[in-house]
């Protein structure tokens, strides 16, 4: 299953075609990637990488083993940005 994720991706990244869509596990996608299946399990992993956030591009994820931490890079940056929560304070004054 992970091999045909894979290859999925990479052959869509590929293609450079920026109006497809393409559904895994979802036989009617509603944008470009759409893995939402109709039983729930629509879960998306991500791995950790070598690649310098510069090399990886904007709009990269990654998840860091080390520090248990998802990661991502932004447009302008050159490092990989925690992805941090952030909740409002007003829900959690007293």
């Amino acid at each position: 299953m992970k091999h045909t994720l894979f290859l999925v991706l990479f052959s869509v990244l590929l293609s450079g075609i920026s109006s497809a869509q393409v559904g895994i596990g979802n036989a009617n996608p509603l944008v470009n990637l759409d893995v939402r299946a109709a039983k729930g399990n629509s879960a998306i992993a991500f791995g950790n990488t070598n690649q310098t956030a510069s090399a990886a591009g904007a709009g990269a994820m990654k998840y860091d083993n080390s520090t248990k931490q998802m990661y991502y890079r932004v447009q302008t940056g050159c490092l990989w940005q925690e992805l941090r929560l952030q909740y409002p304070q007003h829900l959690f004054r007293k």
